[in-house]
């Protein structure tokens, strides 16, 4: 089951002479994915989003508004040792212009299960409330997480609200020469659901809305006895290792060492029983959309 584990906001000041702007320190033991929407001043262009962890980040989504309002998002997959844990921080910067980005930093990270891996975007219209974020389509076949943000120059947030039960987790209103207004929310579906949630605000203003969805992938990799494999593990991922070091990453997280022994492995299936799988090609893994593909060949 997916879980949020920490969120934070972080609002930029000093105007022009500001081009970036870092969250307090927050704990982020356990995550295996991490979101940060950002809510900022289209004034400069090349934008960048940064950790303390040294994570690798995936710009998913930018929305522009009237060529001026932006919302973004950005997510890192961190389950390895050392890419997640206490002290972690989070830097937004942007190339300095005549005007500062003026930028709302959101974080938000998530412990799961299994892997939990981005499976779509949408990007809402611009300009006046309710805006509804764009449509999400999770598979019913697994637990999903939807995220909003929301940009905007609004001086109030009064009334702020965003429908089909998603929670409101950051939200700053405008504050001239200083910050854009920014807002982030969430809902974790235990079985996947279409919708398009909406929000809305008393007193909008050039507002501009985004969305997100991530899959959990509830299957893991166990070794089989006596075929010469060790199994290492924590509560964020399964690392198999063995003859060599040819390494092969599949989509989800899961890390499997070519292995000319191997031809047997175990999948634990949503339920928490363990299934045989015989292939003497290497590791099937069950993707988000329900197939299934071959993560390592040997």
């Amino acid at each position: 089951m997916i879980s949020r584990v920490a969120n934070t906001i972080v609002a930029m000041s000093g105007g022009a002479a500001t081009s970036s702007v870092t969250t307090a320190a927050i704990d982020t033991t356990g995550a295996v994915l991490i979101e940060c929407t950002v809510a900022s001043f289209f004034e400069t262009a090349v934008v960048a989003l940064t950790d303390s962890k040294g994570n690798t980040w995936i710009l998913n989504t930018t929305r522009i508004f009237s060529s001026i309002y932006r919302i973004q998002k950005f997510y890192c997959y961190c389950s390895e040792v050392g890419k997640n844990g206490s002290g972690h921080t989070f830097t937004f910067t942007s190339t300095a212009g005549v005007v500062g980005s003026l930028a709302v930093l959101m974080v938000q990270a998530y412990a799961a299960d299994g892997a939990l891996t981005f499976f779509s975007e949408s990007a809402g219209a611009g300009g006046s409330t309710p805006l509804a974020i764009g449509n999400q389509t999770p598979p019913a076949t697994q637990s999903a997480l939807i995220t909003a943000g929301l940009c905007n120059i609004s001086t109030t947030h009064a009334g702020l609200a965003i429908s089909l039960g998603l929670g409101i987790l950051n939200s700053l209103p405008y504050n001239a020469g200083n910050n854009m207004g920014g807002a982030s929310a969430d809902l974790i579906q235990a079985t996947g659901a279409a919708l398009n949630p909406v929000w809305s605000l008393t007193t909008p203003s050039n507002v501009v809305v985004c969305g997100a969805c991530y899959l959990e992938n509830q299957y893991r990799v166990q070794s089989t006895p006596n075929i010469g494999l060790n199994i290492s593990h924590s509560a964020q991922e399964y690392k198999l290792t063995g003859l060599n070091s040819n390494i092969a990453q599949a989509p989800a997280g899961f890390y499997v060492q070519q292995l000319p022994m191997f031809r047997l492995v175990k999948l634990k299936k949503a339920d928490g029983t363990w299934a045989n799988v015989f292939t003497v090609f290497g590791v099937l893994m069950k993707m988000p959309d329900g197939t299934w593909e071959i993560v390592g060949e040997f």
